[in-house]
């Protein structure tokens, strides 16, 4: 390679660093949410929205690892592309989950910081509510006359526990719980035979919405 060559080469190198310098040390914009949907105690995930449910959004600005005081900038929020509310300082936005759609983009804007105006979009996914039956056993056998199963409900849009209704069937008949709805206990006879079937139903549903519920079911055979 001729001295050209080698001055040509060295000169890329420092764009290259100096890009990545600017790229780095540019203002980043972050946005951290969650649904007000109901989600069992312990549950270590992210509770996440339904249709008709509420989301809660907040925005911080991080410049060269620091974040910033933006209560003197204004904020713009845009859902799916529209404009959804603004105001100097409005750091946070409460909205309605957007109906017809399994997602929607939320994005935020911070106008005039150091002559730009930094963006952040982020897609949300929209779910159904579930009913998840849980169970001691391990796999779709058991062998104890005295079985315990727990609904648990996920991404309801409710507060608590006992905005639900809870409805268990075992083999077509159903069960009425009326001290722990979402509890069922299970007891067979001493003299049930091995390979007896039992089928656990459950559904869960909002009183406040016929439309917002779950059903989910299992097959487990006796053994001893």
């Amino acid at each position: 390679m001729n001295r050209n060559g080698y001055m040509a080469t060295a000169v890329l190198a420092l764009t290259l660093v100096f890009s990545l310098g600017f790229a780095q040390e540019a203002p980043l914009l972050l946005i951290s949410w969650r649904a007000l949907t109901y989600v069992p105690p312990g549950f270590s995930g992210k509770a996440l929205p339904i249709e008709n449910s509420v989301v809660e959004a907040a925005v911080e600005l991080v410049d060269r690892g620091s974040p910033i005081n933006t209560a003197g900038y204004p904020i713009y929020w845009y859902l799916n592309g529209k404009y959804l509310e603004g105001g100097r300082g409005l750091r946070s936005v409460k909205f309605p989950v957007p109906r017809f759609g399994d997602r929607f983009d939320l994005r935020a804007e911070i106008s005039g910081y150091k002559g730009a105006s930094p963006t952040k979009t982020v897609r949300v996914p929209v779910v159904r509510p579930e009913a998840v039956i849980s169970t001691p056993l391990s796999g779709n056998n058991f062998s104890s006359l005295s079985t315990e199963f727990r609904a648990l409900p996920y991404f309801f849009n409710v507060t608590k526990l006992s905005d639900l209704v809870f409805r268990w069937r075992v083999n077509d008949e159903a069960v009425a719980s009326t001290e722990n709805p979402d509890g069922l206990t299970v007891n067979l006879d001493p003299t049930t035979p091995p390979g007896f079937k039992t089928r656990i139903e459950l559904s869960i549903q909002n009183p406040r919405n016929v439309l917002e519920g779950d059903a989910n079911s299992l097959e487990l055979t006796f053994v001893k």
